[in-house]
């Protein structure tokens, strides 16, 4: 389930870039908003029809984890966000941040103590838990920089278009959809322990970037050139 999960949401990741690159060239950027219209009207009328109804076990809403989560997360962000504008030794800043890191704080506390809670504390004691957490963590933060800075840099400094920069994005994105099902579909997952399952993925990631970025750095030429020739116009 999970393998066909990640490579579903691997295919959604890699045609993003390249579907979007082509409606932002061939037709706006505002078109890509619309895509998502069809999609939630089809969804919407066969979703009834083809997936069963299931009910969960009846818990209490942890609804004081649920405040304190989203009002630190919002404070985090916020400061994280607003840094670059205002300053980052600013008032604003500076009080967002604490203000979010003192709530994360009064989240723990209450999810040790919350007689239904959204994130029960005792599974942080379990190290494959707690070692795939943090795996994700790290790998998905890699990930976002890397899906953020890499379109710009193709476009801005290579002077590449949305199009071009989703297809040369693609191997990117792509790889997590064949690898997802691959893994669970010939057990390796169940036969390897977690954490060295994570630590073979992490270590291919790694090498992919360490292949990426010499390709990168010989691009260097076309980039100066590019630069040159905006800076001319």
């Amino acid at each position: 389930m999970l393998g066909i999960y990640g490579g579903l949401a691997g295919l959604a990741v890699a045609g993003g870039p390249l579907i979007g690159g082509a409606v932002t060239q061939g037709l706006d950027w505002h078109w890509i908003f619309w895509f998502n219209v069809p999609i939630g009207l089809i969804a919407a009328v066969l979703s009834p029809r083809f997936v069963p109804e299931s009910f969960g076990p009846r818990v209490k809403l942890d609804l004081g984890g649920i405040a304190l989560i989203t009002a630190a997360v919002i404070g985090l962000v916020w400061g994280l966000t607003r840094g670059n504008d205002v300053g980052w030794a600013s008032f604003e800043t500076l009080a967002s941040l604490a203000a979010g890191g003192l709530l994360l704080a009064g989240f723990v506390a209450w999810e040790a103590r919350a007689a239904a809670p959204m994130l029960p504390l005792r599974l942080w004691r379990n190290r494959t838990f707690a070692a795939s957490n943090a795996t994700a963590f790290l790998a998905m933060g890699s990930i976002s920089a890397g899906a953020y800075f890499a379109p710009q840099y193709l476009q801005l400094a290579l002077g590449y278009g949305p199009f071009e920069t989703g297809v040369r994005l693609l191997p990117f994105f792509l790889t997590p959809t064949l690898i997802a099902p691959f893994v669970a579909g010939v057990g390796i997952s169940m036969t390897l322990p977690t954490i060295p399952t994570a630590i073979l993925g992490a270590a291919g990631f790694a090498l992919a970037g360490a292949l990426v970025a010499p390709l990168i750095a010989s691009r260097r030429d076309k980039e100066e050139l590019w630069i040159a020739s905006n800076a001319t116009s």
